[in-house]
């Protein structure tokens, strides 16, 4: 398997309990968000996963340098989604690269985002991929992006933050561990499920305190 440069890959082990949703099953719910989506983004192939379709501000786009107003909420809310973020465009190439990483594999994709690892991870033989996030914009985006690529994914809005992780072979991070109180709270969380036996990769260009978690202490390997 190739290592992956100019990314922070850690391998870690948890599990996560929840009920799989289909994405067929919610469009009637979220794909009313579809076309404002749209109307913000462009589908773009610019990134280290040309073979994953996205919808995303780009500099194309009016949103891009559109000026955000004070007091005044944006149609798009927080739109973290709409950005392909670097350490989950390494961790879908690492995936892309290396099939045999999620083939057949019951995958988990915490804090979606665009769904792009959840894509990958079906583009490389997953048995299934859970996109979660609790930004109900981040759930429509990913559904819209699976329909791109021809995908099928289950989706969940809950926070699993301290579930038990009994139903992942796999959970995928990405660009999670931005914010020091949330990494810390997501850092234990990872570390007190390690011992449940499933695999985690969490991609992470080291915004963060990574060092600080113990996770290379706690036998999780970092692909430089």
């Amino acid at each position: 398997m190739r290592s992956l440069k100019s990314a922070l890959i850690l391998f870690h082990r948890i599990g996560i309990s929840l009920l799989k949703r289909n994405v067929s099953s919610l469009n009637s719910s979220h794909s009313k968000h579809w076309k404002l989506i749209e109307s913000y983004t462009v589908i773009s192939q610019k990134h280290l996963t040309p073979e994953i379709k996205l919808k995303l501000i780009t500099q194309e786009c009016q949103a891009w340098n559109q000026p955000v107003e004070q007091n005044s909420p944006h149609p798009l809310g927080e739109p973290f989604w709409a950005f392909y973020w670097p350490g989950g465009q390494a961790l879908s190439r690492y995936i892309l690269d290396n099939h045999l990483i999620a083939k057949g594999k019951r995958v988990l994709d915490f804090g979606c985002g665009s769904g792009a690892l959840s894509i990958a991870a079906l583009k490389s033989g997953a048995k299934f991929s859970v996109a979660n996030d609790i930004d109900t914009m981040a759930i429509a985006a990913s559904q819209l992006n699976a329909q791109i690529n021809a995908v099928e994914l289950n989706v969940c809005e809950d926070n699993l933050i301290g579930s038990d992780c009994a139903d992942f072979d796999l959970i995928l991070v990405g660009d999670m561990l931005y914010d020091s109180a949330l990494s810390d709270v997501i850092a234990a969380w990872l570390m007190k499920l390690r011992l449940a036996g499933k695999v985690i990769l969490v991609g992470d260009p080291g915004r963060g305190p990574v060092d600080n978690y113990g996770f290379l202490q706690s036998h999780v390997f970092t692909l430089l």
